[in-house]
């Protein structure tokens, strides 16, 4: 659809989960992917998740880095391999029923965000396989959020790129109604931020450094 959009060849210089929504970024030639892919994997470079998830945090911290390996396949006898995998959390603001929560992945495990969730008993909202269906069930009948709740809010590439990809309305039509809502904004504005439009050519916007993307 995007190649369709613009007319011209794409190349995506990372990917999301199936059903994760917020910020993607794609080169216009093999050049600048490689010179992104590069700053991705500099270890300035940061990811910013916004989670839904269910029930209210009770633990006294909210910023935390949690490590636990993740299972990241099977080998040739389908013993299930594990991986080293790191996150820091945040809660940005709670309720009775669920918390949104700031997710920054330091490895790049699949699925590593909703494992870890899962594993503090916090899982996220929406997710059909590490998820709670009782819970998932309410939020799409009662507030019609039918999709995972996880969202790619900010792309930093330190000299190059930082870009915050707005949670959209499907979000706030699903959010503003709860109380934790007003605050959550409060603590961290970009989730109150409205979409831009670069559209404008064919050739999209430039990077600091020059490169298409």
């Amino acid at each position: 659809m995007l190649k369709r959009q613009l007319r011209r060849k794409v190349q995506p210089v990372h990917r999301l989960d199936h059903r994760t929504s917020g910020a993607l970024l794609f080169a216009f030639n093999s050049a600048a992917c490689a010179k992104l892919q590069a700053a991705m994997s500099n270890p300035t470079a940061r990811k910013h998740y916004i989670a839904l998830v269910r029930g209210e945090w009770r633990n006294e911290e909210a910023d935390f880095t949690y490590d636990e390996p993740v299972s990241v396949g099977r080998d040739n006898d389908g013993v299930k391999i594990y991986k080293n995998a790191t996150t820091v959390f945040h809660v940005i603001s709670s309720q009775s029923n669920a918390t949104i929560m700031l997710c920054e992945p330091k490895t790049g495990r699949t699925h590593q965000i909703r494992k870890h969730l899962y594993n503090l008993g916090h899982p996220i909202i929406g997710d059909t396989e590490h998820g709670d269906s009782k819970v998932n069930r309410w939020w799409r009948t009662e507030r019609n959020f039918d999709r995972l709740g996880l969202h790619c809010i900010e792309m930093t590439l330190p000299g190059v790129l930082s870009e915050v990809a707005p949670l959209g309305e499907e979000w706030e039509d699903a959010l503003k109604r709860e109380p934790m809502w007003s605050k959550a904004v409060v603590k961290d504005p970009r989730l109150a931020k409205e979409p831009r439009d670069f559209r404008g050519g064919s050739f999209g916007k430039t990077t600091k450094t020059g490169e298409e993307t």
